[in-house]
C-alpha cells in the first residue's frame, strides 16, 4: 500500500486532507463515500473504535483528517 502526495494541501484557503483514519467500528459505507471524494487521498483503518479514539484525542468521532503531511507520513510509517 503506497499512500500518493498531491503536493497541495490548500484549496482556497483550506487545509486539504493528506491522509483520513476511520475508526473499526466506522461504517463500510462510511470509507466508501470518503473514497468516492477524492481517490489521491489515502483512507486507512485503526484498529482503535470511536471511544477509544475520542478519549486519546478528546472528541469522539468516527474519522479523522490528518492535514500536516509530516504527520501523515509518520502515521503511515507507523502503521506499516
Amino acid at each position: 500500500w503506497q499512500a500518493r502526495w498531491t503536493g497541495s494541501t490548500k484549496l482556497w484557503g483550506i487545509l486539504l486532507p493528506v491522509l483520513v483514519l476511520l475508526t473499526s467500528d466506522a461504517s463500510e459505507r462510511l470509507e466508501r463515500e470518503i473514497k468516492n471524494l477524492d481517490k489521491d487521498i489515502p483512507v486507512m483503518r485503526t484498529d482503535a473504535a470511536m471511544q477509544e479514539m475520542g478519549y486519546h484525542i478528546g472528541k469522539k468521532s468516527g474519522i479523522f483528517s490528518v492535514t500536516d503531511e509530516g504527520l501523515a507520513r509518520l502515521i503511515l510509517s507507523t502503521i506499516q
